[in-house]
Protein backbone atom coordinates (compact mmCIF):
# COMPACT_ATOMS: atom_id res chain seq x y z
CA UNK A 1 0.00 0.00 0.00
CA UNK A 2 1.53 3.63 -1.11
CA UNK A 3 1.82 5.99 1.76
CA UNK A 4 -0.01 8.56 -0.37
CA UNK A 5 -3.56 8.06 -1.28
CA UNK A 6 -5.36 11.29 -1.98
CA UNK A 7 -3.61 14.69 -2.15
CA UNK A 8 -4.05 18.45 -3.51
CA UNK A 9 -3.02 21.83 -1.92
CA UNK A 10 -5.39 21.58 1.13
CA UNK A 11 -5.48 17.55 2.39
CA UNK A 12 -3.30 15.11 2.23
CA UNK A 13 -4.79 11.51 3.40
CA UNK A 14 -2.08 8.97 4.05
CA UNK A 15 -2.54 5.42 4.66
CA UNK A 16 -0.32 4.03 8.11
CA UNK A 17 0.94 0.61 8.23
CA UNK A 18 0.66 -1.00 11.17
CA UNK A 19 3.82 -0.83 14.20
CA UNK A 20 3.92 2.83 12.88
CA UNK A 21 2.75 5.51 15.42
CA UNK A 22 0.85 8.75 14.17
CA UNK A 23 2.84 10.80 15.53
CA UNK A 24 5.76 10.00 18.47
CA UNK A 25 8.57 11.77 21.18
CA UNK A 26 10.46 8.90 19.93
CA UNK A 27 13.14 10.54 17.37
CA UNK A 28 14.25 7.17 16.99
CA UNK A 29 11.74 5.74 15.05
CA UNK A 30 10.13 7.04 11.94
CA UNK A 31 6.25 8.04 12.76
CA UNK A 32 3.91 9.35 10.22
CA UNK A 33 3.94 12.87 10.97
CA UNK A 34 7.93 12.73 10.28
CA UNK A 35 7.46 10.73 7.63
CA UNK A 36 4.83 13.05 6.12
CA UNK A 37 6.97 16.07 6.73
CA UNK A 38 9.66 14.78 4.83
CA UNK A 39 7.35 13.43 2.02
CA UNK A 40 6.33 17.18 1.35
CA UNK A 41 10.06 18.78 2.34
CA UNK A 42 11.34 16.44 -0.97
CA UNK A 43 8.28 17.79 -3.14
CA UNK A 44 9.90 21.21 -2.84
CA UNK A 45 7.29 22.51 0.02
CA UNK A 46 9.33 25.70 2.17
CA UNK A 47 7.58 25.42 5.03
CA UNK A 48 5.09 22.49 5.44
CA UNK A 49 2.50 21.83 7.82
CA UNK A 50 1.03 18.66 8.62
CA UNK A 51 -2.16 19.09 11.05
CA UNK A 52 -3.60 15.26 11.67
CA UNK A 53 -7.27 15.42 11.71
CA UNK A 54 -7.66 11.84 13.01
CA UNK A 55 -5.53 9.32 14.55
CA UNK A 56 -5.06 5.58 15.02
CA UNK A 57 -3.50 3.39 17.36
CA UNK A 58 0.24 2.33 16.45
CA UNK A 59 -0.57 -1.21 16.27
CA UNK A 60 -3.64 -0.35 14.17
CA UNK A 61 -3.23 0.10 9.67
CA UNK A 62 -5.33 2.47 7.64
CA UNK A 63 -6.60 6.32 6.76
CA UNK A 64 -5.60 9.46 8.28
CA UNK A 65 -6.80 12.16 7.21
CA UNK A 66 -4.38 15.30 7.22
CA UNK A 67 -4.67 19.15 6.49
CA UNK A 68 -2.06 21.17 5.11
CA UNK A 69 -2.72 24.75 6.26
CA UNK A 70 -4.30 26.21 9.26
CA UNK A 71 -7.50 26.87 7.34
CA UNK A 72 -8.40 23.64 6.41
CA UNK A 73 -7.20 22.06 9.87
CA UNK A 74 -9.90 24.12 11.67
CA UNK A 75 -12.50 23.88 9.27
CA UNK A 76 -12.03 19.44 9.45
CA UNK A 77 -11.57 19.92 13.19
CA UNK A 78 -14.74 21.43 13.53
CA UNK A 79 -16.13 18.80 11.31
CA UNK A 80 -14.68 15.70 13.28
CA UNK A 81 -16.33 17.22 16.70
CA UNK A 82 -19.84 18.02 14.91
CA UNK A 83 -19.86 14.24 13.71
CA UNK A 84 -19.33 15.12 9.91
CA UNK A 85 -16.62 13.04 9.27
CA UNK A 86 -17.53 9.47 8.63
CA UNK A 87 -15.09 6.65 9.46
CA UNK A 88 -15.28 2.87 9.17
CA UNK A 89 -13.10 -0.42 10.28
CA UNK A 90 -12.81 -3.34 9.48
CA UNK A 91 -11.78 -5.94 12.63
CA UNK A 92 -11.32 -9.69 12.42
CA UNK A 93 -12.17 -10.84 16.05
CA UNK A 94 -11.79 -13.81 18.21
CA UNK A 95 -15.37 -14.27 18.37
CA UNK A 96 -18.68 -13.25 16.91
CA UNK A 97 -21.27 -10.73 18.63
CA UNK A 98 -24.14 -12.71 19.39
CA UNK A 99 -26.52 -10.03 17.10
CA UNK A 100 -25.48 -9.60 13.56
CA UNK A 101 -25.41 -5.64 13.52
CA UNK A 102 -26.17 -3.60 16.32
CA UNK A 103 -25.07 0.01 18.64
CA UNK A 104 -22.38 -0.20 21.34
CA UNK A 105 -23.31 2.54 23.76
CA UNK A 106 -21.07 2.83 26.70
CA UNK A 107 -19.10 4.79 28.62
CA UNK A 108 -15.26 4.49 28.74
CA UNK A 109 -12.70 5.62 31.30
CA UNK A 110 -9.24 6.25 30.57
CA UNK A 111 -6.21 5.10 32.76
CA UNK A 112 -2.93 7.01 31.83
CA UNK A 113 -1.02 4.80 33.50
CA UNK A 114 -2.10 1.42 32.10
CA UNK A 115 -2.00 3.26 28.83
CA UNK A 116 -5.66 1.29 29.07
CA UNK A 117 -9.45 1.71 28.17
CA UNK A 118 -12.19 0.76 31.16
CA UNK A 119 -16.06 0.39 30.08
CA UNK A 120 -17.70 1.74 33.23
CA UNK A 121 -21.28 2.06 34.73
CA UNK A 122 -21.95 5.49 34.24
CA UNK A 123 -23.16 6.10 38.02
CA UNK A 124 -19.66 4.79 39.40
CA UNK A 125 -18.52 7.87 41.21
CA UNK A 126 -15.27 6.59 41.00
CA UNK A 127 -14.63 7.54 37.49
CA UNK A 128 -16.22 10.89 36.87
CA UNK A 129 -14.06 11.17 33.77
CA UNK A 130 -15.64 8.45 32.49
CA UNK A 131 -17.14 9.75 28.49
CA UNK A 132 -19.88 8.65 26.51
CA UNK A 133 -18.39 6.21 23.29
CA UNK A 134 -20.74 4.85 20.49
CA UNK A 135 -19.85 2.52 17.66
CA UNK A 136 -21.73 0.52 15.38
CA UNK A 137 -21.18 -2.57 13.86
CA UNK A 138 -21.87 -5.54 11.40
CA UNK A 139 -20.92 -9.06 10.99
CA UNK A 140 -19.87 -9.12 6.73
CA UNK A 141 -17.79 -12.31 6.86
CA UNK A 142 -16.94 -15.32 9.01
CA UNK A 143 -15.43 -13.25 12.51
CA UNK A 144 -15.43 -9.97 10.11
CA UNK A 145 -17.02 -7.02 11.74
CA UNK A 146 -17.54 -3.92 9.53
CA UNK A 147 -17.67 -0.73 12.27
CA UNK A 148 -18.66 2.78 12.18
CA UNK A 149 -16.84 4.40 14.71
CA UNK A 150 -19.16 7.71 16.25
CA UNK A 151 -16.99 9.18 18.71
CA UNK A 152 -13.15 8.89 19.17
CA UNK A 153 -12.03 7.42 22.43
CA UNK A 154 -9.02 6.35 23.49
CA UNK A 155 -9.11 2.23 22.10
CA UNK A 156 -12.38 2.84 21.57
CA UNK A 157 -13.28 -0.08 19.18
CA UNK A 158 -10.64 -2.67 21.09
CA UNK A 159 -12.55 -1.60 24.25
CA UNK A 160 -15.73 -1.93 23.67
CA UNK A 161 -15.41 -5.62 21.45
CA UNK A 162 -13.05 -6.75 24.07
CA UNK A 163 -15.92 -5.73 26.67
CA UNK A 164 -18.52 -7.86 24.94
CA UNK A 165 -16.30 -10.79 24.57
CA UNK A 166 -15.53 -10.19 20.84
CA UNK A 167 -12.08 -9.52 20.88
CA UNK A 168 -9.41 -8.25 18.32
CA UNK A 169 -7.43 -10.85 17.17
CA UNK A 170 -3.93 -9.90 18.10
CA UNK A 171 -5.37 -7.69 20.98
CA UNK A 172 -3.58 -9.26 23.72
CA UNK A 173 -4.22 -6.01 26.14
CA UNK A 174 -8.39 -5.80 25.59
CA UNK A 175 -8.56 -9.87 25.38
CA UNK A 176 -9.27 -12.55 28.65
CA UNK A 177 -6.58 -15.23 28.62
CA UNK A 178 -9.36 -17.91 28.61
CA UNK A 179 -10.14 -16.66 24.57
CA UNK A 180 -6.34 -15.89 24.01
CA UNK A 181 -5.52 -19.70 24.31
CA UNK A 182 -7.97 -21.00 21.81
CA UNK A 183 -5.69 -18.94 19.00
CA UNK A 184 -2.15 -19.06 17.02
CA UNK A 185 -1.69 -15.34 16.99
CA UNK A 186 1.90 -15.16 16.43
CA UNK A 187 1.87 -14.48 13.05
CA UNK A 188 0.01 -11.20 13.19
CA UNK A 189 1.59 -7.95 12.46
CA UNK A 190 -0.21 -5.55 14.85
CA UNK A 191 -4.38 -5.72 15.62
CA UNK A 192 -6.15 -6.92 12.89
CA UNK A 193 -8.28 -3.55 12.85
CA UNK A 194 -7.85 -1.51 9.70
CA UNK A 195 -9.45 1.95 9.29
CA UNK A 196 -10.62 1.53 5.81
CA UNK A 197 -13.28 3.90 4.87
CA UNK A 198 -13.05 7.85 5.27
CA UNK A 199 -16.08 10.44 4.15
CA UNK A 200 -15.67 13.87 4.58
CA UNK A 201 -16.44 17.30 3.38
CA UNK A 202 -13.19 19.22 1.47
CA UNK A 203 -12.44 22.02 3.43
CA UNK A 204 -12.14 24.72 0.62
CA UNK A 205 -14.83 23.19 -1.83
CA UNK A 206 -17.52 21.73 0.44
CA UNK A 207 -17.17 18.61 -2.08
CA UNK A 208 -18.25 15.38 -0.58
CA UNK A 209 -14.95 13.18 -0.85
CA UNK A 210 -14.80 9.33 -0.05
CA UNK A 211 -11.72 7.67 0.55
CA UNK A 212 -11.29 3.77 0.77
CA UNK A 213 -8.80 1.23 0.53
Amino acid sequence: MDLIVREDKDILVAYKKPGMATQSSNIRSDDLYSVLMKYLKAGGAQKPEIHLINRIDQNVSGLVLCALNKRSAAVLSRDLQEGRITKRYKATVMREPKDREGTLRDRIYFDNKENKSYVVREDDPRFPEGKPSELRFKVIGKNLLDIELITGRHHQIRCQLGHIGCPIMGDYKYASPEIIKDFDQSRLNGIALCAYHLEFNHPATGERIIVEI
